[in-house]
Protein backbone atom coordinates (compact mmCIF):
# COMPACT_ATOMS: atom_id res chain seq x y z
CA UNK A 1 0.00 0.00 0.00
CA UNK A 2 1.44 3.52 -0.86
CA UNK A 3 1.69 5.90 1.71
CA UNK A 4 1.70 8.75 -0.49
CA UNK A 5 -2.32 7.56 -1.73
CA UNK A 6 -3.38 8.25 1.91
CA UNK A 7 -3.93 11.40 3.14
CA UNK A 8 -4.96 11.52 7.65
CA UNK A 9 -7.64 13.84 8.64
CA UNK A 10 -5.16 16.96 8.42
CA UNK A 11 -4.26 16.32 5.15
CA UNK A 12 -0.83 15.51 5.30
CA UNK A 13 0.34 12.54 4.16
CA UNK A 14 0.93 9.59 6.67
CA UNK A 15 4.85 9.12 6.67
CA UNK A 16 4.75 5.39 7.45
CA UNK A 17 2.76 3.10 5.09
CA UNK A 18 1.64 0.74 8.89
CA UNK A 19 -0.08 3.94 10.13
CA UNK A 20 -1.77 4.61 6.36
CA UNK A 21 -3.20 1.15 6.85
CA UNK A 22 -4.01 0.97 10.34
CA UNK A 23 -6.34 4.23 9.23
CA UNK A 24 -7.95 2.48 6.92
CA UNK A 25 -8.87 -0.32 8.65
CA UNK A 26 -10.06 2.04 11.76
CA UNK A 27 -12.37 3.37 9.95
CA UNK A 28 -13.49 0.56 8.01
CA UNK A 29 -14.04 -1.43 11.14
CA UNK A 30 -16.03 1.38 11.99
CA UNK A 31 -18.50 1.39 9.18
CA UNK A 32 -18.49 -2.58 9.78
CA UNK A 33 -19.54 -2.20 13.38
CA UNK A 34 -22.24 0.56 12.61
CA UNK A 35 -23.64 -2.09 9.88
CA UNK A 36 -23.75 -4.76 12.01
CA UNK A 37 -25.43 -2.83 14.93
CA UNK A 38 -28.11 -1.04 12.28
CA UNK A 39 -28.74 -4.78 11.13
CA UNK A 40 -29.02 -6.23 14.56
CA UNK A 41 -31.58 -2.79 15.62
CA UNK A 42 -33.51 -3.16 12.79
CA UNK A 43 -36.83 -4.74 14.23
CA UNK A 44 -36.47 -2.31 17.35
CA UNK A 45 -34.86 0.67 15.02
CA UNK A 46 -39.03 0.05 12.75
CA UNK A 47 -40.85 -0.57 16.33
CA UNK A 48 -39.91 2.94 17.23
CA UNK A 49 -40.48 4.07 14.13
CA UNK A 50 -44.22 2.70 14.02
CA UNK A 51 -45.01 4.49 17.03
CA UNK A 52 -43.60 7.71 16.37
CA UNK A 53 -45.50 7.50 13.62
CA UNK A 54 -49.01 6.25 15.10
CA UNK A 55 -48.94 9.01 18.28
CA UNK A 56 -47.82 12.17 16.47
CA UNK A 57 -48.41 13.56 13.06
CA UNK A 58 -45.48 14.78 11.15
CA UNK A 59 -41.83 13.02 9.93
CA UNK A 60 -40.48 10.46 11.68
CA UNK A 61 -36.88 11.25 11.35
CA UNK A 62 -35.30 15.23 12.33
CA UNK A 63 -32.44 15.83 10.34
CA UNK A 64 -29.90 18.57 10.88
CA UNK A 65 -26.82 19.82 8.61
CA UNK A 66 -23.53 19.13 10.74
CA UNK A 67 -20.14 19.50 9.75
CA UNK A 68 -17.73 16.61 9.65
CA UNK A 69 -14.25 16.43 10.67
CA UNK A 70 -13.04 16.97 6.82
CA UNK A 71 -15.20 20.23 6.85
CA UNK A 72 -17.84 18.70 4.45
CA UNK A 73 -21.31 19.04 5.36
CA UNK A 74 -24.17 16.28 5.59
CA UNK A 75 -27.46 15.38 7.68
CA UNK A 76 -27.40 13.72 10.93
CA UNK A 77 -30.64 11.90 11.21
CA UNK A 78 -32.39 11.25 14.57
CA UNK A 79 -35.49 10.16 15.91
CA UNK A 80 -38.39 13.35 16.46
CA UNK A 81 -38.78 13.90 19.88
CA UNK A 82 -41.22 17.21 19.82
CA UNK A 83 -44.49 18.11 17.89
CA UNK A 84 -43.84 19.48 14.52
CA UNK A 85 -45.99 23.02 14.85
CA UNK A 86 -44.53 25.99 15.14
CA UNK A 87 -44.01 27.88 19.24
CA UNK A 88 -45.06 24.00 20.13
CA UNK A 89 -41.44 22.78 21.23
CA UNK A 90 -43.02 20.16 23.60
CA UNK A 91 -41.39 16.55 24.02
CA UNK A 92 -44.28 14.24 22.19
CA UNK A 93 -44.89 10.94 24.82
CA UNK A 94 -42.80 8.51 22.45
CA UNK A 95 -40.00 11.31 22.19
CA UNK A 96 -39.87 11.38 26.25
CA UNK A 97 -38.93 7.63 25.97
CA UNK A 98 -36.28 8.20 23.45
CA UNK A 99 -34.87 10.73 24.98
CA UNK A 100 -34.54 9.23 28.71
CA UNK A 101 -33.05 5.89 27.35
CA UNK A 102 -30.59 7.92 24.57
CA UNK A 103 -32.78 5.83 21.76
CA UNK A 104 -32.82 9.48 19.62
CA UNK A 105 -29.54 9.02 18.40
CA UNK A 106 -29.68 5.23 17.01
CA UNK A 107 -30.43 6.60 13.69
CA UNK A 108 -26.56 8.16 13.78
CA UNK A 109 -25.55 4.52 13.00
CA UNK A 110 -26.88 5.33 9.29
CA UNK A 111 -24.27 8.05 9.59
CA UNK A 112 -21.23 5.98 10.42
CA UNK A 113 -22.02 3.73 7.84
CA UNK A 114 -22.16 6.28 5.09
CA UNK A 115 -18.69 7.32 6.39
CA UNK A 116 -20.08 10.99 7.63
CA UNK A 117 -19.50 10.33 11.40
CA UNK A 118 -17.71 8.64 13.87
CA UNK A 119 -19.49 6.78 17.42
CA UNK A 120 -19.60 9.26 19.66
CA UNK A 121 -20.85 8.06 23.47
CA UNK A 122 -22.31 10.30 25.67
CA UNK A 123 -21.92 10.43 28.89
CA UNK A 124 -24.52 10.09 31.35
CA UNK A 125 -24.86 12.39 33.96
CA UNK A 126 -25.46 11.93 37.70
CA UNK A 127 -29.33 11.86 37.25
CA UNK A 128 -29.67 9.03 35.34
CA UNK A 129 -27.85 7.33 37.69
Amino acid sequence: MDATLLESRYGQPYEKPFLATLAVLRKNGRVLVAFLLLLVSLPLFLLLALAIKLTSPGPVFYRRLEMAEDETLYYAYEFRTTFNAPHHNRLTAVGTLLKNACLNQLPRLINVVEGNARFNLRLLDSSYL
